[in-house]
This record gives structure tokens, sequence and C-alpha cells, in this order.
């Protein structure tokens, strides 16, 4: 009875990991889809502080910074979008499992990536 119910709760582990992900990938979706409008598209967000927010956003061939806060919306700067730099615009979402192992990375240091030659070549050293 207990291999069972070791069963029973494994794939119940991996059921809610696997919701968990299916759910993350969703919500992103329709955020960013609710983000951006039919003629205004927000490009980026960058947060300063809690309620300190700097946005670009294009509108027609405009790109706007605006620099956003709690009480008050103030635009910096305006560009023309051929003036911008143009980033590739991607439909599909990064890799989750790409994203979660560059910040695992960023994060802990002393793990060694795959591949990295020249950290190969200090190991071999040693």
């Amino acid at each position: 009875m207990s291999g069972l119910q070791l069963i029973g709760a494994l794939m119940g582990v991996i059921l809610v990991i696997f919701l968990a992900y299916w759910g993350t990938t969703w919500f992103s979706k329709k955020y960013s889809s609710l983000s951006s409008g039919k003629y205004i598209k927000v490009l980026e967000r960058s947060m300063l502080s809690q309620d300190k927010l700097l946005v670009l956003a294009k509108v027609n061939n405009k790109v706007y910074f605006l620099a956003i806060t709690g009480q008050h919306i103030e635009i910096v700067d305006r560009l023309n979008a051929e003036e911008f730099p143009q980033v590739p615009e991607s439909n599909e979402p990064e890799d989750f499992a790409f994203i979660l192992k560059s910040k695992i990375i960023k994060q802990i240091p002393f793990i060694k990536p795959k591949g990295d030659k020249e950290e190969d070549e200090h190991y071999e050293e040693m």
C-alpha cells in the first residue's frame, strides 16, 4: 500500500508542476496581448521603484519615452520609429527552461555552464 501511495504522491507533484508551467505560459501570453492595444504597443517597461516606472510606447510612427509615477506621467522624449533601434519581433515566447537556466547561472557564479572553453581549460590545468 505504501508503494501505491508513493506513486500517487509523485504523480500529484508532477501534475502540480505541469499545471504551474502551463498556467504561467498561458498567463504570460494573455498578459502580453492585454498590455498592447490596436494602436498602442508597449515596447518595454522598467521598474525603478515601487511606484516609479519607465516605459517605451509606440503609437503610429512615434516612440514615446515616458516616466510614470503614482501621481504623474511625463513624456521624456519622442522619437520617430525610424530613428529608434529595431528589435526583431518574436511571436514565440522564449523557452522557459532556457530562461530559468540563465537566471540560475547568473545568481550562482560557481556553477560552470557546459561548453565554456575557458573554464574547461582552467579545470584541466588543475
